[in-house]
């Protein structure tokens, strides 16, 4: 039994080793993206990590293409996040202001302890604002000086790309995606309601891979944020499918690793660190848990933009609904910035069967971004799962 199902049996602690040390290690575009999303400290470890392959480091066409075309949309995303939160730590001391003018007036706690606490509150605030502005600034400068994707260049050149898949191999390729999708062959199919060749990306990237460890001849190390159950069994326990560690060795006869980023820097961290008992390592780690927190209600998708001017943005906005909600919030980019504040119009042109009576509603505080609200008009009616596709246009209002 063991002769005949090898291909399904778990690596052994030194087949693991043996990956580790002359594996290629390949990254999914979701990490690369991750690194505009977190701190400067915890990027450096995440760079510092991908740094010690030197000679065994490789990215798939598929991931370059994707890390290049979605970069500014996350950076704008990012920066969306930095002014959410300033205005969150800016309202602390008004959210407190009744509680605290409470207990000014039943008199059960000195004054004295009460403006000590107000100053204190206040304090907190400025320091974790100045921190905060502190932070912004570097993420903004990111527009002017990408130092990320400079790195990122740095670290894949030449044959650390690989290829695309030539035009005659797409239209077989195609077919056979087509054909995994139907059959719910990991990865991939979970993305079957992206619109046109976005919705092939997975499977693409993992064909890739596939080729690479088979011309390489070599083992493949595979660092992904995806939690999907495409790719994991469990997006908590991160078990990957079997079928994918089946279909290398099948294919490449080769074995693969499949790491979180998170598990990848514990793997990755300094002797010293570990001795220390660590710290900043953990920290890090937590960030990086934060940022790719499992299955918030709403996932947005792929924006496609027609006309980018400052007097004019228009194009689609696709959401992704993964739990039943009341309401649901997408934000999109206004790429590049309006001249002024602008006037949106958007019409819900696909959306999942059973729709609820609803109504929409827009939100534009800005030049540089825009948010689209759906909200069931009965109480105790929800949204059902599933894509939403929404046509916008801006306009300056000049």
């Amino acid at each position: 039994m063991k002769d005949s199902f090898a291909n399904y049996l778990p690596l052994s602690t030194c087949e693991k080793d043996f990956i580790l040390e002359n594996g290629i290690l390949t990254l999914d575009a979701n990490v690369l993206l991750n690194l505009y999303e977190v701190s400067e400290s915890t990027r450096e470890r995440l760079f510092k990590g991908i740094r010690k392959f030197e000679g065994r480091r490789w990215l798939s066409y598929q991931v370059a293409e994707e890390f290049l075309r979605n970069r500014l949309k996350v950076l704008f995303s990012s920066t969306q996040k930095y002014n959410e939160n300033k205005k969150k730590i800016e309202s602390i001391p008004s959210i407190l202001e009744g509680t605290i003018q409470g207990l000014r007036k039943d008199r059960l706690v000195p004054d004295e302890s009460i403006t000590a606490l107000q100053g204190k509150v206040e304090s907190a605030v400025s320091e974790i604002r100045e921190l905060l502005e502190k932070a912004a600034m570097k993420h903004n400068d990111l527009f002017d000086n990408d130092t990320v994707l400079q790195e990122v260049l740095d670290l894949f050149k030449g044959d650390e790309v690989g290829k695309d898949f030539s035009e005659e191999r797409k239209k077989t390729l195609q077919e056979e995606a087509e054909e995994r999708v139907k059959e719910k062959r990991p990865p991939g199919y979970m993305d079957a309601e992206k619109r046109g060749n976005y919705k092939y990306g997975d499977i693409y990237l993992w064909l890739q891979v596939i080729d690479k460890a088979k011309s390489g001849k070599k083992p493949i190390i595979l660092v992904t944020s995806d939690k999907k159950e495409d790719w994991f069994y469990n997006k908590d326990i991160k078990s990957p499918r079997q079928e994918l560690l089946v279909e290398m060795r099948e294919k490449a006869q080769q074995n693969i690793l499949i790491y979180s980023p998170e598990d990848f820097l514990e793997l990755t961290k300094e002797k010293e660190e570990t001795e220390a008992g660590i710290t900043g390592i953990e920290s890090a780690k937590e960030e990086l848990r934060a940022v790719n927190r499992s299955y918030p209600a709403v996932r947005r998708g792929e924006q496609d933009v027609f006309i980018a001017t400052p007097y004019e943005n228009s194009g689609f906005i696709e959401a992704e609904l993964v739990r039943p909600v009341r309401n649901l919030t997408v934000s999109g980019n206004l790429m590049p910035h309006m001249y002024s504040i602008p006037a949106l119009e958007i019409q819900l042109v696909a959306s999942p069967e059973e729709m609820p009576k609803y109504r929409t509603t827009t939100g534009v505080g800005t030049t540089y971004d825009f948010n689209i609200h759906i909200i069931c008009l009965e109480r105790g009616d929800l949204l059902p799962i599933g894509k939403y596709l929404f046509e916008y246009k801006a306009v300056s209002k000049i």
